[in-house]
């Protein structure tokens, strides 16, 4: 199970990496959105900070060769945004950034506290 911020690099790099694969991701699944009540702020990841003057994102990323990406990564900091922890912003900002809709949201671990949007 992850737990922390929510990473729109690790999400978008991910999502470009099946669809290389012949794999592409049509929609997505967000779970934890009852813990979104506990802030009124939503805190996420949109870039890496590489070093004080360089940042990187999912798309650098992609471009970036085996080793060279993992060098790249070594000393990245996330570099984190505030907005506001409503759902609907927060969903609306995942899509709006992956570019797929979000066709699950989940509000805790039980089948009860799932609601498809198809």
């Amino acid at each position: 199970m992850r737990v922390g911020y929510f990473d729109h690099v690790l999400n978008r790099y991910a999502m470009q990496a099946c669809k290389v694969s012949n794999f592409p991701i049509n929609s997505l699944a967000v779970t934890h959105l009852d813990q979104l009540q506990n802030s009124p702020y939503w805190k996420h990841c949109e870039l890496y900070d590489v070093d004080d003057e360089f940042a990187i994102d999912a798309e650098g990323l992609m471009w970036a060769e085996g080793l060279q990406r993992t060098d790249l990564l070594e000393d990245a900091k996330p570099f984190y945004t505030e907005t506001s922890s409503m759902e609907h912003n927060v969903v609306r900002h995942i899509e709006s950034y992956a570019e797929v809709p979000v066709i699950i949201k989940s509000f805790g671990p039980t089948a009860t506290q799932k609601t498809s949007l198809l």
